[in-house]
């Protein structure tokens, strides 16, 4: 039953995940390293046996399904990164975490939060400012929560943070580790719906703040 839950409100909040996955990929292609810096002419050669692409798609940026429908996720595949960008059962590329600088870890998991909720944020204000009530401002109340909800790092983003966080020098661990550890919790808790709590804290906020000014 919550598989079928978990899967519905995907469904209904899609143009979250499309948003999720255009702010994701921009990220990944600004800051990922692409395969064939990392690897040597030998192990480009075994690109092909490996099965592995040789592009800079690290790891599912659409992957923002709820964990209603979650609940038997397989720990490792929830994670980890594909093959080339963790050293699995290929071992042909080291770690993200190894690869990336931190400020790219960080960005990858946060600039596409914050993106979202900024864009979130713009469509409440549209639909509380400038459009009237009616079917119009239903859907844009439906648009802004289906990118609200959608608006948090995945799994994979996370984990690459958090892993990063633990060994990086760099001052700014302090603010990656304490973000990654509170998605680790909004994620953990998405059996809570938290993820949609967000969007309409998100929406009454700025209802709020109209009425104020």
């Amino acid at each position: 039953m919550s598989r079928l839950l978990g899967g519905l409100f995907t469904i209904a909040t899609f143009p979250g995940v499309i948003v999720s996955g255009v702010f994701q990929r921009y990220c990944e292609n600004t800051y990922l390293p692409p395969l064939e810096e990392l690897l040597d002419e030998q192990a480009l050669e075994e690109l092909p046996e490996a099965g592995v692409d040789s592009g800079t798609d690290s790891f599912d940026h659409a992957d923002q399904s709820h964990p209603a429908d979650e609940e038997n996720l397989d720990e490792t595949e929830a994670n980890t990164t594909d093959e080339w960008t963790t050293g699995g059962q290929n071992d042909i590329a080291p770690p993200l975490t190894d690869t990336v600088p931190y400020e790219g870890l960080l960005a990858i998991a946060f600039v596409p939060f914050v993106l979202s909720t900024v864009l979130a944020i713009a469509i409440f204000l549209v639909s509380e400012g400038i459009v009237s009530e009616g079917t119009l401002e239903v859907a844009l109340w439906w648009l802004g929560l289906s990118v609200a909800v959608h608006a948090f790092p995945n799994e994979t983003a996370t984990a690459l943070l958090w892993d990063g966080s633990k060994t990086a020098s760099t001052p700014l661990r302090y603010l990656g580790l304490p973000l990654a550890g509170l998605t680790k919790l909004v994620l953990l808790g998405r059996f809570l719906w938290l993820d949609a709590l967000y969007g309409l804290i998100l929406l009454v906020a700025v209802r709020e703040l109209l009425v104020i000014v």
